[in-house]
Parts: C-alpha cells; sequence; structure tokens
C-alpha cells in the first residue's frame, strides 16, 4: 500500500497562500464556492498523482465522500470536527496507519495522529514537498520548520499566461478591478 496523504483541510486552505483568501470573510465567496475553488486548485497542483490526497473538511449536510481528479473529500457531517474524523479514520487503520502522513499546522491535532502512527507535516513542509524543493522528506522526523516559518510560506509566483488562463477561468477580463 502506498503512502497517503491526509490534509486538515481548512487549516491547509487557510494557510496555502493560493487559496487562504478565498476563505476570508471578506472574500466575497459563500463557503461553497470558496472550498469549489480551493479544492480545484489544489487538484491541479497535485496534478496526477497516482494516489489519492485525502482532504477532511469540518460540516457537510451528511458525512459522505466525493472522488475526484485525485482527491478524495471527506466532509464529517452536522456538528463534526474534521480533526475528530480524521482521528477516528486513522484509528480504525490501526497498525496501518503508519502508511499515513497528515498535513497540519496544528500542534494539537498532531499530537493525537502521531499517537495513532501516523506520520506528520506541516502546511509548508507538505508544498515544499509539491514543488520538489525538498528531495526527500523523512515524515517521522521532528518538524524543524517554526510556526512563523511555515506561515510565511508562499508558493510559487504564476507566470502571466497562468494568470491569463485564471482570469478567463473565473470569468474576469484583464485589467477589471485595477484602479483608473
Amino acid at each position: 500500500m502506498n503512502r497517503e496523504f491526509w490534509l486538515d483541510g481548512f487549516n491547509f486552505f487557510h494557510h496555502w497562500e493560493s487559496t487562504k483568501g478565498f476563505l476570508r470573510a471578506d472574500s466575497g465567496l459563500d463557503i461553497v464556492r470558496a472550498l469549489e475553488r480551493s479544492l480545484k486548485i489544489l487538484s491541479r497542483h497535485l496534478g496526477a498523482k497516482g494516489r489519492y490526497t485525502v482532504v477532511y473538511l469540518d460540516g457537510g449536510l451528511s458525512r459522505h465522500e466525493t472522488r475526484s481528479a485525485g482527491l478524495k473529500v471527506r466532509y464529517c457531517g452536522p456538528g463534526r470536527k474534521a480533526d475528530d474524523r480524521l482521528a477516528d479514520d486513522l484509528a480504525d487503520l490501526g497498525r496501518d496507519a503508519k502508511l499515513v502522513t497528515a498535513v497540519s499546522n496544528d500542534r494539537e491535532l498532531k499530537a493525537i495522529l502521531r499517537t495513532l502512527g501516523a506520520s506528520c507535516l506541516g502546511v509548508g513542509e507538505f508544498l515544499a514537498l509539491l514543488e520538489g524543493k525538498k528531495e526527500r522528506v523523512n515524515p517521522h522526523a521532528k518538524s524543524t520548520t517554526d510556526d512563523a516559518e511555515i506561515l510565511r510560506e508562499k508558493t510559487r509566483s504564476l507566470s502571466a499566461h497562468e494568470v491569463a488562463a485564471w482570469l478567463e477561468y473565473f470569468g474576469v477580463e484583464e485589467g477589471e478591478g485595477e484602479a483608473e
């Protein structure tokens, strides 16, 4: 069985430079649209990896899972937190929990998941791994990245072509919204 990455969804999206603006109250997006956009960007960023990355999200109308483009999205249901479902699912794996690397900046959650057998990475460490900045990451090693460094983590800048593609995707004309 291959190692899987399980992401603490809201924690991840709030810390990732590419998506954190969508979840702010002043973004103009309702939570459903903000999550849809965040998940699409993550899916494109992951590319075809040959295995699923699991994203855990608080709430939802019911406890369910969706799958698309290399992502499994597990909604926890009304009144449940992603942290709880993530820990429950990991506990259900028993000895196979060692095949999971959890991604979060939540220290308390990571401590719980480590006791259940998972390896843990911070959001910045996971993004660095995705972008090939670290050739080898030992998920069992204690993180050497402090929280302040993780919060400063930025992904690469978009090229002019990528910016144009995103503007087209979101239906925005170039120059729209710029000060005149």
